[in-house]
């Protein structure tokens, strides 16, 4: 569980970063063709041609800009801090040591079949209430 939950922070890291550097190049080698999108974007957003024109212009003053305006508009992608993987990791670690803590514990205080109903009641219990709490949250 923890190597999934710290590939899957790093690799989502991994995949917003390669798309900001295709975003990039694009942005360096074809800067009126990228103008040119982000005009269109706007006009879908309701903007008119010369409104669209200014904005877009406008932003392609500031490459960086256009870069992050271009990812956000053509792919959908926002700029957001990523968590650290190792904190996912050792989170994914604890949560999973903690959940198949929680149907062992009638092993501690009892034997035999009883041990394995009161297992699974409070598997079916701790389960129900996580269903509960995850649909609250």
């Amino acid at each position: 569980m923890e190597a999934g939950a710290y590939l899957a922070v790093k690799s989502e890291a991994e995949v917003y970063e390669a798309e900001i550097a295709r975003e990039k190049a694009e942005v360096e080698e074809n800067p009126e063709e990228e103008i040119e999108e982000m005009l269109l974007f706007y006009q879908l957003q309701g903007f008119s041609p010369e409104e669209s024109q200014k904005m877009a212009e406008r932003l392609a003053e500031q490459p960086e800009q256009m870069v992050q305006a271009m990812a956000q508009s053509e792919l959908g992608l926002s700029e957001h801090r990523f968590p650290n993987p190792w904190k996912s990791s050792a989170s994914a670690a604890i949560s999973t040591a903690i959940g198949a803590f929680i149907p062992i514990t009638p092993f501690f205080f009892m034997t035999g079949i009883s041990a394995v109903i009161a297992a699974f009641a409070v598997s079916i219990v701790t389960y129900g209430l996580g269903l509960a709490f995850g649909a609250l949250g």
